[in-house]
């Protein structure tokens, strides 16, 4: 199992558990879970982006000194 599985898996779980039915049978909670997933996107890219920034490209020779 690799790392990516076991968060799928995990936010599969979390969003679970955020669900519920009313006592009229409707099905309450996908607009919070919606945008908890959004929101958690939104982190992971701007953290993504901030670590390529400060990347050395694999093809950057070394300067000599």
């Amino acid at each position: 199992m690799t790392a990516s599985d076991g968060a799928s898996g995990l936010a599969a779980w979390a969003s679970g558990l955020m669900l519920a039915t009313t006592p009229g049978g409707e099905l309450v909670g996908f607009g919070l879970a919606g945008w908890l997933a959004v929101g958690v996107t939104t982190i992971s890219l701007f953290i993504l982006w901030t670590f390529g920034r400060g990347a050395v490209p694999l093809n950057a020779a070394p300067t000599p000194r």
